[in-house]
């Protein structure tokens, strides 16, 4: 698939997480996909439903609040599309969350089979404390 392809599909991806389009961002993620957070404590990847899951929990933290969330750049090469963007989220215990994160999608047959998602985990816990668990890591 051409690279102009590739971005536009992770592009539709990010749309899909913004408007909390569960079905969109079902249809955009493989069913084997394999989405590591990079993160301790989580040694593996996160599975399509996992993700999806976590979508909604994300969602749910932010109340009525807004979520933002900008590509600052984009290089795709081959399957892979390199994603840098910051977000900015409105949160329901009243905290503003900033985030950077730097993302590598491959992709195959039009869906993300592979996502390596990096982000600064600190802010993340410092921002989330005291809303419900986002994900957790599934046992089976």
């Amino acid at each position: 698939m051409p690279h102009e392809q590739n971005k536009t599909i992770v592009k539709r991806l990010f749309a899909a997480q913004l408007g909390n389009d569960l079905a969109a961002y079902a249809e955009l993620l493989a069913d084997d996909l394999q989405w590591e957070i990079m993160q301790s404590g989580i040694d593996r990847p996160r599975s399509k439903t996992e993700m999806l899951v976590m979508l909604g929990a994300v969602h749910a933290a932010l109340g009525t609040g807004n979520w933002d969330k900008q590509i600052v750049g984009m290089v795709a090469e081959g399957d892979s599309v390199a994603v840098e963007a910051t977000a900015t989220m409105e949160l329901a215990n009243g905290k503003l969350y900033r985030q950077r994160y730097h993302y590598l999608y491959r992709l195959r047959g039009g869906q993300v089979f592979f996502a390596r998602e990096y982000l600064d985990t600190q802010a993340a816990v410092e921002a989330f404390r005291g809303l419900p668990p986002i994900a957790a890591p599934n046992q089976a």
